[in-house]
């Protein structure tokens, strides 16, 4: 019990709002379901399915005896220009650029899935970062595989998207309960779609005469200098004609090339 009250304390204090009522009742009612059931409830652990749903999207508030969580920034840092920028420069290089981009996708993919089935809005939330919970990724993750067609792999990246955007804001996520069953269950509902994923094997067609004029027609329309683009028609044209069969090139050793350039 005394944990619990712990527990309950340590919500008010960080988060404040509702989010220690909210957390005591979901507590509650899981006792009252095992009391019905004859099982014994052990008051003493904190249960970090509830615990994520209460603070999930809520950025910890400043404390003065600087517990374990994180709080807001002092306006003296803030007002600091250089150490802000260093700070910018030290996220921005915690990955590579190329997935960060692709992190910043996932984030927003997920963001419009949100608003686009009512489950956030903007005005609700000021730090504009939509709640992450077990059910909301669940969804969103059976949105990728049914709606958008993406691949196992992109859905992976996306979901590091979202959990690198949280740890960056400094706000807890369900991507902090390491230990938790949600995660467990997110892993195996991935495991499902990766076994259900249509192979992306795309057939690669052989060039025919039609393709080659669409080719040589585009290159004489200018698609780079003129220079460049009569050696890419020449290369295109005479590549075709030798796989095809139709003329048989000799082949030409190195040396050769090395010596008809030196006479140029």
């Amino acid at each position: 019990m005394d944990l619990h009250q712990q527990t309950c304390i340590t919500l008010a204090k960080y988060y404040g709002g509702s989010a220690h009522y909210d957390y005591h009742k979901l507590f509650a009612a899981r006792v009252a379901a095992y009391a019905e059931k004859g099982v014994p409830i052990n008051w003493g652990i904190r249960v970090s399915k509830f615990w994520t749903l209460v603070t999930s999207g809520k950025r910890a508030r400043t404390v003065t005896d600087g517990g374990p969580y994180p709080s807001s920034v002092p306006s003296q840092l803030k007002c600091d220009v250089d150490l802000n920028s260093n700070l910018q420069l030290l996220w921005s290089a915690a990955i590579n650029p190329r997935t960060r981009v692709t992190y910043a996708t996932g984030f927003q993919r997920y963001l419009r899935f949100m608003l686009q089935f009512n489950l956030f809005s903007t005005f609700n939330n000021p730090n504009g970062m939509p709640p992450v919970s077990e059910p909301n990724l669940q969804y969103f993750i059976t949105y990728c595989f049914g709606t958008l067609k993406l691949q196992h792999d992109t859905v992976k990246t996306y979901l590091a998207g979202i959990r690198f955007s949280y740890l960056q804001a400094g706000i807890h996520s369900l991507f902090d309960e390491t230990h938790s069953g949600s995660l467990n269950r997110l892993q195996a509902l991935l495991r499902g779609y990766k076994r259900l994923m249509t192979p992306n094997n795309k057939t690669r067609l052989p060039i025919t005469y039609s393709i080659l004029c669409n080719i040589v027609r585009k290159l004489r329309l200018g698609v780079f200098s003129p220079s460049t683009d009569l050696v890419l028609e020449c290369m295109c044209i005479v590549a075709f004609l030798d796989f095809s069969g139709v003329v048989k090139l000799p082949v030409i050793r190195s040396t050769q090339i090395i010596t008809c350039v030196c006479k140029m």
